[in-house]
């Protein structure tokens, strides 16, 4: 038993080497980034490696909201992303794998915005008012629809417009009324049921494209 443990692990060394190089390279990039924030910047690596609340004694329950919508993003992304290969590893539709490719690309931007509060803090901080960010989100959404409006239009788009909708809700909400208790119940829920919806839309999507590709691929081939 432990002879073809061996034998596998040096099998799987031989034949993934240069992937698993490739892994630890990239994943070192931000262990680098890091580092030198650490004892370059003088930044203190608790702030950098630690939990907000742990740092900041909040309750566990601070920000569990937010944390779900990131939850949400990340699965979205990773469907969609996933999917693309998967089209590709069939040589499937190549308008469908660049919809879902426009489709990570968009909603990676989403979850990054979202992670590292880019519109509310962050660009802020550099000077671009967050009015400006949301015309620039809503520039790159309307060019997605546009350019991608065939794909959606064979899609159950109803669900798409269902989360547009609700992210138009929060950011009017965020932009146009003063913010109090409620103020932010309204603007954070739906703002989650839009991530929500955005989920369900492309998981579904994903769903149809593979069907179709499998259908494709079991269809008997004509006999000339």
């Amino acid at each position: 038993m432990l002879a073809q443990v061996l034998k596998s692990l040096r099998q799987q060394l031989h034949t993934t080497r240069k992937r698993l190089i490739a892994l630890l390279l990239i994943g070192s990039l931000p262990i680098i980034a890091l580092a030198y924030a650490i004892y370059g910047l003088g930044i203190p690596s608790g702030d950098l490696t630690r939990d907000p609340n742990v740092l900041a004694e909040l309750p566990a329950y601070t920000g569990i909201a937010s944390q779900l919508g990131l939850f949400l993003w990340a699965a979205s992304l990773a469907i969609v992303f996933l999917t693309s290969f998967e089209l590709e590893r069939r040589s499937g539709n190549m308008g469908r794998r660049a919809f879902l490719l426009a489709s990570a690309a968009l909603t990676l931007l989403l979850l990054v915005d979202d992670a590292f509060l880019l519109h509310e803090e962050m660009l802020p901080g550099l000077g671009v008012p967050e009015r400006a960010t949301y015309l620039g989100y809503l520039s790159v959404v309307g060019l997605y629809l546009m350019v991608f409006i065939r794909s959606i239009l064979q899609s159950e788009y109803l669900i798409l417009l269902l989360s547009l909708g609700f992210f138009g809700l929060s950011v009017g909400i965020d932009v146009f009324v003063f913010g109090t208790s409620l103020v932010f119940f309204l603007e954070d829920s739906t703002k989650l049921l839009g991530i929500c919806c955005w989920f369900y839309y492309h998981w579904r999507v994903c769903r149809s494209f593979l069907n179709r590709s499998t259908a494709g691929e079991n269809k008997p081939a004509a006999h000339s």
